[in-house]
């Protein structure tokens, strides 16, 4: 990139290099930040609540996992074998849902939680979204840095406080 720049300096009417320089280094921070093709699939507020609240790819197939199908009452148990996933990493997920409210827990059961009115549209735009854009979802997912979740989290209005 220096290299690009120096070049151009010295070549006064050569502006492609800079330009060049500058939209590789865009493309690259939107890449690095869920940006690029999740700006183009995913709407904005979609985003938002996945930025906010999905940790993780299995934390957003538990999501997923206990909307689709309501009317079961889940262990831990459960949604591990359901995910293909240990039972320690189904508790720890399942957990970080119900901190956020988007699941109801009761002891050792989970529902999704349907009380909270913004809830199942949401969750059923971002079922739409992830089984017909699964790479941009899973993208934005990974790409989200671990600090703004905890930054973000410290803002969430609950009833309980």
């Amino acid at each position: 990139m220096t290299w690009l720049l120096i070049r151009s300096s010295l070549d006064p009417g050569n502006f492609k290099d800079i330009e060049a320089t500058q939209q590789a280094g865009e493309q690259a921070t939107r890449h690095k930040f869920g940006g690029g093709m999740a700006d183009e699939l995913i709407p904005l507020d979609v985003r938002e609540f996945i930025l906010t609240y999905i940790q993780s790819i299995a934390q957003l197939e538990a999501l997923l996992l206990l909307k689709s199908k309501p009317e079961i009452v889940w262990t831990r148990a459960n949604v591990a074998s359901q995910l293909y996933i240990d039972e320690g990493q189904a508790a720890e997920v399942l957990d970080l849902l119900c901190e956020s409210g988007l699941v109801s827990c009761d002891g050792d059961t989970y529902r999704f939680n349907s009380d909270a009115p913004d809830n199942g549209p949401m969750v059923e735009r971002l079922a739409a979204l992830y089984r017909k854009h699964l790479i941009p979802v899973t993208n934005l997912v990974h790409s989200r840095p671990s600090g703004v979740r905890a930054f973000a989290a410290a803002f969430k209005l609950r009833k309980d406080r």
